[in-house]
């Protein structure tokens, strides 16, 4: 028997969970690509992920093997993937936005849960951007409770990142630690990369992400990223056309299989909504 996929079932659903936790760190490379051409790299390398993904899915819901769940939850995960694709294929950089004002409670975080939600921040990203995209494309249309849930989830992260910017900002000020210079050092770093994803985050709720979604039949996803004047290489590293077919609208369907696929472990659906 010939193989054609060559990604299991599993594989494929922590591949996705992934490739969604990743945009948030690839954002911050590609605003970093002007100015360091290593970066490139990783964008290519993740937009590259992307396309293999929706390959592999898509040869999933092609040959089900008889498995109706297959069938189901992979065609809403690739949908949702090709939600995120669109995203980065648009992506541009933005300015950093430091936090808006000192009028947050800022409790004096412990460096360790600081660090934590600095991960937890870049990693929630990408799940911002389908849902972002689900409520332009009018997924809860007809459940307008469950769309303002979604819609206080997205003001919710943007105030996170608000806070964590000011707790931030604080440390460094009051900073009497041990090693305290290169304690000051990361942190400076640190408040520079979340001061873009506010940048970002600002822009992405301010955009409107309404998009026809391609045919699962008709699937392409150019793979020329570079600009041939590095000085352009910012503002055009996303710019190419992904679309060569007609499109159609995606239906509304069910908020777990939105974004889950359906089939994703009960602890990372609920790591979700922490």
């Amino acid at each position: 028997m010939e193989f054609t996929d060559d990604s299991t079932l599993c594989g494929l659903q922590k591949w996705f969970v992934y490739t969604f936790e990743k945009a948030g760190w690839i954002m911050l490379s590609h605003h970093k690509s002007s100015k360091n051409m290593a970066y490139i790299k990783k964008v290519d390398s993740y937009v590259s992920s992307i396309h293999k993904l929706l390959d592999d899915i898509k040869q999933r819901i092609d040959n089900p093997r008889g498995n109706g769940t297959v069938s189901r939850d992979f065609l809403t995960m690739h949908k949702n993937i090709t939600h995120l694709k669109n995203y980065m294929a648009n992506l541009t950089s933005v300015e950093p936005l430091d936090s808006s004002g000192n009028n947050l409670s800022i409790d004096d975080m412990s460096l360790q849960w600081m660090k934590h939600k600095y991960h937890h921040l870049f990693e929630k990203f990408g799940w911002m951007v389908l849902v972002k995209a689900q409520i332009d494309n009018e997924h809860y249309s007809s459940k307008p409770d469950l769309a303002n849930v979604m819609k206080h989830k997205l003001n919710m992260y943007s105030q996170w990142i608000n806070i964590l910017l000011q707790s931030i900002k604080h440390r460094i000020e009051t900073s009497n630690d041990i090693d305290s210079e290169n304690l000051k050092h990361d942190l400076l770093v640190m408040h520079n990369n979340v001061k873009i994803l506010n940048g970002t985050v600002k822009n992405l709720l301010e955009r409107n992400l309404t998009v026809d979604i391609e045919n699962t039949n008709n699937i392409e996803l150019k793979q020329s990223l570079l600009s041939e004047t590095s000085d352009e290489i910012s503002d055009t590293l996303f710019n190419f056309n992904i679309f060569k077919e007609p499109t159609k609208k995606i239906e509304t369907i069910q908020l777990t299989r939105d974004l889950t696929g359906g089939s994703m472990d009960n602890n990372l659906l609920l790591s979700l909504f922490n």
